[in-house]
């Protein structure tokens, strides 16, 4: 589990950059992820997206587009376990 001063930390300061984090699979090992969604209750991936001039598009100003990619997970599929499908909470 995440030290409860780095839980902390994030809450009063409101932002955190975190890298990818795994668990193993099966043996019902709790996620440090999910772990972090629940305390923190966050259930939403928001993701900017930026052109990077010289790589190819699909459309003709890539440069003049604004776009976030907003992705929710909804409490109900968030179970805490990694491994079990058949897991419920």
């Amino acid at each position: 589990m995440a030290a409860q001063r780095t839980v902390e930390a994030v809450r009063d300061f409101r932002i955190s950059i975190k890298g990818p984090l795994t668990t193993p699979v099966g043996g019902g090992i709790r996620s440090l992820n999910v772990a972090l969604r629940q305390i923190l209750d966050l259930y939403a991936c928001v993701r900017p997206v930026r052109y990077f001039q010289g790589v190819a598009s699909p459309v003709k100003h890539p440069e003049r587009m604004d776009v976030i990619i907003y992705r929710e997970t909804p409490k109900m599929f968030i179970s805490g376990l990694s491994g079990d499908p058949g897991h419920r909470k």
